[in-house]
């Protein structure tokens, strides 16, 4: 395979870089502000870390390349990651992509009443956070996403304020969705249009508080 090692790669109209052939070494790369995927990996067996992304997607097997840094935070771009707290300035109109993925624990991200909105695409997320806990998520208009905010395996989360509209594409769609999340609030959030306004799977102790909840196919607070 090869060694791809200290580049540079960003701002480009698609993917950064992609690795469609199997054992490779992608490390010490700086990948940033790309349109689509800053790695897209579809081999196998790649491997590598000390790169630094934000968004990294794997669809091979035995992969175990890691961008244990992420970039900066772009206003208006879909896709990236963030570890710390972040305050939108802008909408973000997303394609085939994501709107923000939350990476670690204590992380708050305040959208500021700016829309992230689905263009084009299936199966995404307006905001998603797995393994993150102490998540606050607050002031978002969230549309047209498969899922509008979901989060997964986590637990003393706030989703608060948010307006989440016209979320479901196929199966189970739903503007929030909670798989095992525990002792967390969802508070004055406005849900409606969605195929499920609000959804918990295997979820507890959680405070559902001062929502309004219209006009979506159907309501679950169970599997």
């Amino acid at each position: 395979g090869l060694t791809v090692d200290g580049n540079t790669i960003g701002n480009n109209g698609n993917d950064g870089l992609i690795t469609s052939t199997s054992n490779n070494i992608v490390i010490n790369n700086t990948l940033c502000t790309n349109t689509n995927q800053d790695i897209d990996m579809t081999g196998n067996d790649n491997s590598g870390t000390d790169n630094t992304c934000s968004n990294l997607v794997d669809s091979g097997t035995g992969n175990t390349v890691t961008c244990p840094t992420l970039c900066p935070f772009i206003q208006g771009l879909c896709g990236q990651s963030i570890d710390t707290d972040i305050t939108l300035t802008s909408d973000l109109t997303c394609s085939g992509q994501n709107g923000i993925v939350i990476a670690d624990n204590n992380t708050v991200l305040d959208c500021n009443n700016h829309f992230i909105t689905l263009s084009s695409g299936t199966s995404l997320y307006g905001v998603y956070a797995q393994n993150a806990n102490n998540v606050t998520i607050k002031n978002c208009n969230i549309t047209l996403f498969d899922k509008g905010i979901y989060l997964d395996t986590s637990s003393n989360d706030t989703i608060q304020n948010n307006d989440i509209s016209q979320c479901g594409d196929s199966g189970i769609t739903s503007g929030i969705y909670l798989n095992l999340v525990t002792d967390s609030t969802i508070v004055s959030n406005d849900l409606y249009e969605n195929d499920v306004g609000l959804h918990m799977v295997d979820s507890s102790s959680n405070i559902i508080q001062s929502n309004t909840v219209m006009d979506n196919n159907k309501v679950s607070t169970g599997s």
